[in-house]
């Protein structure tokens, strides 16, 4: 809870585990019909969970301990309520992975290419648009401004989030393999292409009107409605994903309808 305060990569953390909860919840009909009973193999897990607490509490590492903590969680559950139990919990369980923020040296290298990849983009942009920019790794020379894209510009926040968030969609809206995959892939293609857009925003808006606009209230509130856009165009494509059709009909099947006797009017 401290690092979900502190850390804005990982504030999503707290919605995880109460979307966890409502999925467990939603599934308490079917948990009251399930057979309880004691599943041995639960133990195998059950001391690997505890083996990698020790490991992690011994070399200091809090992602280590972080997710020895889950494992044992899912462990308890299929040692002490059985198979059908945890298969039925498997998902919530699995999903609270979500909420443990990744080690630091992973943020970095992240954060990282994601803003070396707004840097690149971002001028090509630019210059298409007119707009005399020179970059140097990842700062953008305007001919009045020197831009840094920081880590909090780099839009990890709205990653994570918007991957955390996604993730339950896709597991919730009955879907085929392929558009599921495709869903899965716009967590990820959405938060970064708005993100683009909003460092391309500020830079165009920076150059015409001054400094004074990174003062200004629009980019302060451009990293929240960048992800609301992010969130809106997922959804979007979810929702197409669920009306269009499925099932087509092949032409064997108007072959065989053709073959079937008309009804005749008298």
């Amino acid at each position: 809870m401290r690092d979900w305060y502190e850390h804005q990569y990982v504030s999503h953390g707290v919605l995880v585990l109460f979307i966890s909860a409502y999925l467990i919840w939603d599934k308490r009909k079917l948990l009251r019909n399930l057979p309880i009973g004691l599943a041995s193999v639960g133990s195998v897990l059950l001391f690997l969970g505890a083996t990698i607490g020790v490991i992690g509490f011994t070399i200091g590492d809090d992602f280590t301990v972080r997710c020895a903590m889950l494992i044992t969680l899912a462990a308890l559950v299929l040692f002490l309520l059985g198979r059908a139990y945890f298969k039925a919990l498997l998902f919530p369980l699995v999903y609270l992975f979500f909420m443990i923020p990744l080690p630091y040296v992973a943020i970095k290298e992240i954060s990282y290419h994601l803003r070396m990849f707004d840097a690149k983009y971002a001028t090509y942009i630019l210059q298409a648009s007119s707009i005399p920019v020179y970059r140097d790794d990842h700062l953008l020379h305007l001919p009045n401004i020197t831009l840094e894209i920081a880590d909090g510009c780099s839009g990890i926040a709205s990653l994570f989030a918007m991957v955390a968030l996604g993730i339950v969609y896709v597991y919730l809206v009955p879907l085929k393999k392929n558009a599921k995959l495709l869903l899965i892939g716009g967590t990820i293609i959405f938060p970064v292409l708005t993100n683009l857009m909003r460092i391309v925003l500020i830079s165009a808006l920076v150059h015409f009107y001054g400094p004074v606009m990174l003062q200004s209230f629009l980019h302060y509130f451009s990293g929240t409605f960048t992800f609301l856009l992010s969130v809106v165009l997922f959804l979007s494509l979810g929702e197409f994903f669920r009306r269009t059709p499925t099932e087509e009909i092949s032409s064997s099947d108007i072959v065989e309808k053709s073959r079937l006797p008309e009804k005749k009017i008298n």
